[in-house]
């Protein structure tokens, strides 16, 4: 069964001051939402749907005035399931049908500290591992990573760690991220040559596709109200992810350490921090 949970998170932003005299100060507040729209679809099964929603302010929103809907087509969610307070802000959760494919998601957020929307955010499509191949033993040096484009995708970020070894000895572990907007990413022998005795690592990479809004330099938001913001999706597909080796010899499968995972929250905070704005720290 597909399914949609919605988060609206509302944390603390900073406040800037301008000095208007000697005695006399102005406080200008500072809003901004960060909201995305999650699918995934492993091997086999039913797409996933989920959202979260972040509203940074200061005030926070009162719980009982703040919501969230989303629209696709002429189908219209409220996001009313669960609803809690925290420190500096408001959480809601939801869970319900969702219609897809090929229906762009509009989102609407209600607080008693502004309003806003976004519209035309659709989910990317289908998309596969290019380089390496599945399994692949490379001798050491540059590595391309590349995959097929996925209809509507206009960037990716990419996680990929490795585990060095010399010999059977496990030496330790590296792991980087990347926001790309192409499709394929050049990584340097360095990356994969922390440990300076190690004759192989065992990598993992991970991929996602997103569009809507995107980071980077001049990002511009696509939210507008009251409160201004952004607003993307992410697909996970079930080709998303690659295991590859490097070095010599190759370890027999089943030997090796198990890999150091990254959380989804990690990834979104990745993600939003690569919009330069602040996160909510949170557990792995």
């Amino acid at each position: 069964m597909k399914k949609l949970a919605v988060l609206l998170l509302v944390a603390v932003t900073l406040f800037g001051c301008s000095k208007k005299s000697p005695t006399a100060t102005t406080t200008v507040q500072a809003k901004f939402i960060v909201a995305e729209f999650n699918l995934y679809r492993w091997w086999g099964s039913s797409p996933n749907f989920y959202e979260w929603v972040e509203v940074f302010s200061d005030p926070a929103p009162n719980l009982t005035q703040s919501s969230a809907q989303m629209k696709f087509g002429a189908t219209t969610y409220q996001v009313t399931r669960d609803k809690s307070q925290w420190p500096g802000g408001v959480q809601l959760m939801d869970t319900f049908h969702f219609p897809y494919p090929g229906i762009a998601c509009s989102l609407f957020v209600n607080t008693n500290v502004g309003n806003s929307r976004s519209g035309g955010v659709s989910a990317p499509g289908s998309y596969t591992i290019n380089s390496p191949g599945a399994y692949d033993t490379l001798p050491w040096g540059d590595v391309a990573l590349s995959w097929s484009q996925a209809q509507y995708a206009t960037w990716y970020d990419l996680y990929l760690n490795y585990s060095a070894y010399n010999g059977t000895n496990h030496l330790g572990d590296a792991d980087t991220q990347f926001i790309v907007t192409g499709t394929s990413v050049q990584i340097p022998q360095a990356f994969f040559r922390k440990y300076g005795s190690s004759t192989y690592v065992d990598a993992y990479f991970s991929l996602n596709a997103h569009a809507g809004a995107a980071p980077g330099a001049g990002a511009v938001g696509n939210l507008t109200g009251d409160i201004k913001g952004v607003f993307y999706s992410t697909f996970e597909d079930s080709g998303s992810s690659r295991w590859f080796y490097m070095g010599s010899p190759k370890l027999a499968l089943g030997s090796v350490t198990p890999h150091p995972q990254i959380s989804h929250e990690k990834r979104r905070q990745f993600i939003i921090r690569a919009f330069g704005l602040p996160v909510k720290a949170e557990a792995d």
